[in-house]
């Protein structure tokens, strides 16, 4: 009775096995596998995107510069997500800044707004702009303006590019508070 069970196992398994296998791949997924995407047992069979179909070609770093007393700063590289660190391999939660800030731009670049005034309506934009506005800590400035750089991969010999420039914007000299008194980024 057990050897039964045991073969039962391994058959259930090894077809739940070549199953994932095959769902990894595009046609078979739309091919032989279209009916079970319906299913209610569908999350039993993972689709692992372990490579994008476009892999990033560039690297893209945040500057800022502020504004105060009449004097324009100079520019200023904002480190979005941490420096790397050996434990950072097993875990390391800062990465989800640097994926926010990646997911941003390729919004922004995958739709470019097509006027000035959608740009500084668009979503991306904001967020961008909130995201210096809490990281930029130098709060006797007046007036910020960041910018985004793209840079070429690693032994590359694509040109550096100012993928967006911001305009110069008024900070709020007003302190916001949380509920319970202390002052918000």
């Amino acid at each position: 009775m057990a050897e039964i069970w045991e073969c039962t196992v391994c058959a259930v398994l090894a077809i739940w096995l070549a199953a994932s296998a095959a769902a990894q791949h595009k046609k078979a997924r739309n091919v032989l596998l279209s009916w079970w995407d319906k299913s209610w047992a569908s999350p039993l069979l993972p689709v692992f995107t372990f490579f994008a179909p476009r892999p990033a070609s560039r690297d893209y770093y945040l500057l800022v510069r502020t504004w105060s007393d009449g004097d324009l700063g100079p520019w200023r590289e904002i480190q979005v997500d941490s420096p790397w660190r050996w434990f950072h391999c097993v875990w390391n939660p800062a990465k989800r800044q640097g994926k926010a800030f990646s997911d941003i731009i390729n919004n922004l670049l995958t739709a470019p707004p097509k006027s000035d005034v959608q740009c500084v309506l668009h979503n991306s934009y904001l967020q961008l702009l909130s995201l210096v506005s809490s990281i930029d800590s130098q709060v006797d400035s007046t007036h910020l303006q960041f910018m985004v750089v793209g840079v070429g991969g690693y032994n590359s010999d694509v040109p550096s590019t100012v993928t967006l420039l911001s305009n110069l914007h008024v900070r709020s000299t007003k302190k916001v508070t949380c509920g319970d008194g202390r002052a918000r980024p």
